[in-house]
């Protein structure tokens, strides 16, 4: 454990990971929505191993004979980080999609005039 409130040993590598999940945002490009479904799925899934992995390996309040018992353990924080995932990336995108759709249109109609 440790001295800070609210802060537990090694708990500066999942926020590390979590940063490092960022670069699935930037690698999708266009709105397309075939990157943003792989996206969805891709980051919930590599934190999922990495973070499980850690756990794993660094013994910290699990004690597991195997790493697949770990990922075991870990499918019910998958599953709703998954349906989170695609829930938020949703609505930002959407959010974005209208954005963008809104500046292009009040641009088109300032040229136009």
């Amino acid at each position: 454990y440790s001295n800070t409130p609210g802060f537990y040993q090694d708990q500066w590598a999942y926020y590390l990971l979590f940063t490092l999940l960022t670069v699935f945002g930037f690698s999708i490009k266009n709105f397309k929505i075939s990157h943003i479904i792989l996206g969805v799925l891709a980051a919930p899934t590599a934190y999922f191993l990495l973070s499980n992995a850690l756990v794993w390996v660094t013994g910290w309040g699990y004690k597991r004979a195997t790493l697949l018992e770990c990922y075991n353990d870990g499918i019910p924080f998958y599953e709703n980080s998954l349906i989170a995932t695609a829930i938020f990336s949703t609505i930002f995108f959407s959010i974005m999609y209208w954005i963008i759709k809104s500046y292009h249109r009040t641009t088109t109609t300032i040229i136009k005039h």
